[in-house]
């Protein structure tokens, strides 16, 4: 129990891991598609390596090219590059709080977990089975060296936000002296500190290499924006450098057997942090691999029934399906289970709990001939399932279509009483490999029903649920848009149940969560 515990809590935590993710990108784009607009496009009619020198030399020497000059003070502008700071500055702010709170805790709590899967994988007598030592040892390196990755992802971030706020102020410091107006006060001069820092920065506008799809490579221009290559799923173009006087770096580099101990978690400088997440779940997914295998291993075939032959499909046809629906009917001790076996018939199984008998129904919806002429109308001749379920232990309930002349559709709703076909059904002993198509004759719906029950409903359903217990019917109409719900009433003095036309409640609603939109 503890074990499955631990799945359902793997699978919440990667949830979330991918949604926060997801919430990143996004704030991200919003700063990527800032810089193109304003920065990128006229990088990219620069000539290569002129972008740099031209900065350069107008942060050490003052002076500025004619087209840096028409760039910044036409262009770009004052309230442009004001604008543009404040916009970066919030969605940096927005990754950062994402990072540092959500997908940083998401991460310590997949930890968590896989050192408690660890602990357990020690004790052999009882999980051998299910867990190895060494594979979960390799999932949590691979857990250790995702944090380390979130944790460089936010100094990456404080280190943007710092160089931005120092770029854009010299360049609105920049512009307001290429239009002689006044510098306020409140605009800081730059120290020497901040200009060899700043001078560093602008060196590196071209430094960025992209390796294309085709193989090719090549250079990124205006590299302004350092987190989102941390959000793609490729290698980093630009490696955050490492202090070389660092103490415990200099005892990594210098020791290959501490480097290498599967004790210390890797810090893998060249992933990304999309990179690292698939590492993750890569390794998660082999620390559950050993129970399927295991589990598995233990199962032996012990016959083989077939149910149908379904042809390939053609391509017109929206309407191939393999419905199926379960119970266990405690009353009789017997297991039931009915599948579609094509558009317009039903296979009905019953094992007994030895599984050493089966008894088959095959119910066809299509009139046969013996069918009253009442019944041998269009509705009937044209019928295709939709839904199938289990209402109860003696009742199933469909959901079907008829298609007219004209090609369109009307749903209905049926309650099938299956002690009407009671009779009908077929016995075959266990366990052996049975075809049941060459075994079993059908049964016709219609031949089973007194008088029309066949319940029409408002559009084109595609979906059902149903719940005996709770006396519940609830259809989706086309495209999960529609949600119907019925309440179900059963008459004492009949064995059938009907659905009560009074009782529909008013809560049919337009649902958002439309597979389509």
């Amino acid at each position: 129990m503890i074990y499955i515990e631990f799945f359902y809590s793997f699978l919440i935590q990667f949830s979330y891991i991918n949604e926060t993710i997801q919430c990143i990108m996004e704030a991200w784009e919003t700063v990527l598609l800032e810089m193109d607009n304003k920065l990128t496009k006229y990088a990219n009619q620069q000539p290569e390596g002129s972008l740099s020198a031209d900065f350069l030399e107008l942060l050490v020497f003052g002076y500025a090219t004619h087209e840096i000059e028409d760039f910044l003070r036409d262009d770009l502008t004052e309230k442009g590059v004001k604008k543009l700071a404040n916009s970066i500055d919030l969605s940096y702010s927005t990754v950062e709080s994402l990072v540092t709170k959500q997908l940083q805790s998401s991460g310590v709590n997949m930890f968590f977990f896989l050192n408690s899967l660890k602990g357990l994988s020690r004790v052999t007598y009882f999980f051998e089975p299910l867990l190895s030592c060494e594979v979960t040892q390799e999932a949590l390196r691979a857990c250790g060296a995702f944090l380390m990755k979130v944790l460089e992802v936010q100094q990456v971030i404080d280190q943007c936000v710092s160089d931005m706020k120092l770029f854009f102020s010299w360049l609105c410091i920049v512009i307001l002296r290429l239009l002689q107006h006044d510098i306020p006060e409140e605009m800081t001069q730059l120290t020497p500190e901040d200009t060899i820092y700043l001078a560093e920065y602008l060196n590196s506008f071209e430094d960025s290499v992209v390796e294309n799809d085709d193989g090719t490579v090549t250079k990124r221009k205006f590299n302004l924006e350092k987190v989102g290559q941390y959000m793609e799923n490729r290698n980093l173009q630009q490696i955050v450098k490492s202090d070389p006087h660092h103490l415990w770096h200099r005892l990594l580099d210098e020791n290959e057997c501490l480097r290498n101990c599967t004790l210390l978690f890797p810090h893998e400088k060249e992933t990304s942090l999309i990179q690292q997440r698939d590492k993750l779940l890569a390794a998660v997914d082999e620390v559950f691999k050993r129970p399927d295998e295991s589990i598995s291993a233990s199962f032996v075939q012990d016959a083989e029934i077939i149910c149908a032959s379904w042809l390939a499909e053609s391509e017109g046809d929206k309407h191939a399906l393999v419905h199926s629906s379960f119970v266990a009917n405690e009353d009789a001790n017997t297991d039931m289970l009915v599948t579609t076996i094509n558009h317009h018939e039903v296979l009905l199984l019953e094992f007994n709990k030895e599984f050493s008998l089966l008894r088959c129904m095959r119910l066809d919806l299509q009139p046969g001939p013996f069918t009253s002429e009442a019944l041998r109308d269009d509705v009937y001749s044209k019928l295709q399932l939709v839904d199938l379920e289990f209402y109860n232990e003696g009742t199933l309930s469909l959901l079907i279509h008829s298609i007219a002349q004209n090609e369109s559709k009307q749903s209905y709703f049926l309650q099938f009483a299956l002690d009407a076909a009671k009779g009908k059904q077929t016995q075959h002993l266990m366990p052996n490999n049975i075809s049941l198509l060459d075994m079993v004759y059908p049964c016709h719906v219609p031949d089973l029903m007194e008088g029309n029950n066949l319940k029409p409903l408002e559009g084109e359903s595609t979906h059902m649920t149903v719940s005996g217990s709770r006396k519940v019917v609830t259809i989706l109409s086309e495209q999960c848009r529609k949600m119907t719900i019925f309440e179900m009433e059963i008459e004492d003095d009949e064995d059938d149940t009907e659905m009560s036309q009074n009782s529909l409640l008013e809560i049919s609603k337009e649902s958002a969560t439309s597979s389509n939109e």
